[in-house]
């Protein structure tokens, strides 16, 4: 007597589905865990698939901190162009707003930085990208004379570290910060060296 045999194997997660899966379970556990804490096998029990899944899409978890990394740096080039009135606001209204949902991402690509070089070659990539738009920011401030005289890729570069010191303090240890309140802490700062007092 033949009988029908039931497949017990799960369903196929399409490709673009995993790998969504494995980014939102990694984020959501840097919100309570240093990367150093995580393995794969955390992150694919938390993503509900199983760990060969995840060398599919990516070669390990700091590859998947530079895949978050690239997302925000994407996110950030939509503030417009530096030159522009409103553009500090606008590139740090958005810079805070990513950081609240991003913190802990922020804070392991700084942890992942001091042992895996790819990661801080990348870090030091959008470091640099961040510090060359606002040294524009500045260069364009000093040419209408709303700037004292500065160096501006210097001083860019000082406040672009604060800045990322301040969110990874503020958003990336799991902590809940006003991010109004960061926002307006962070634009004191910047106002004070962009804008000449009269």
């Amino acid at each position: 007597m033949l009988c029908d045999v039931v497949s017990t194997r799960a369903p196929r997660v399409p490709a673009d589905e995993a790998k969504r899966r494995i980014v939102e379970a990694t984020g959501t556990l840097l919100a309570t865990r240093p990367l150093r804490e995580l393995t794969v096998e955390d992150v694919m029990d938390e993503a509900g698939l199983k760990r060969t899944v995840f060398y599919r899409h990516f070669t390990g978890l700091p590859d998947v901190v530079l895949f978050l990394l690239d997302d925000i740096r994407a996110s950030l080039t939509e503030a417009g162009d530096p030159t522009q009135p409103g553009f500090l606001r606008a590139v740090m209204t958005r810079v805070v707003e990513l950081a609240s949902r991003n913190g802990p991402v922020l804070r392991a690509a700084y942890d992942a930085a001091a042992t895996d070089a790819t990661v801080e070659r990348r870090l030091q990539q959008m470091t640099d990208w961040s510090v060359d738009a606002t040294a524009a920011l500045f260069e364009a401030g000093i040419a209408a004379g709303r700037t004292p005289p500065l160096d501006a890729s210097a001083v860019s570069r000082a406040l672009t570290l604060m800045n990322f010191s301040m969110l990874v303090d503020a958003f990336g240890r799991g902590s809940i910060s006003d991010p109004d309140r960061v926002l307006e802490a962070l634009i004191t700062v910047w106002e004070r060296v962009i804008v000449e007092e009269p």
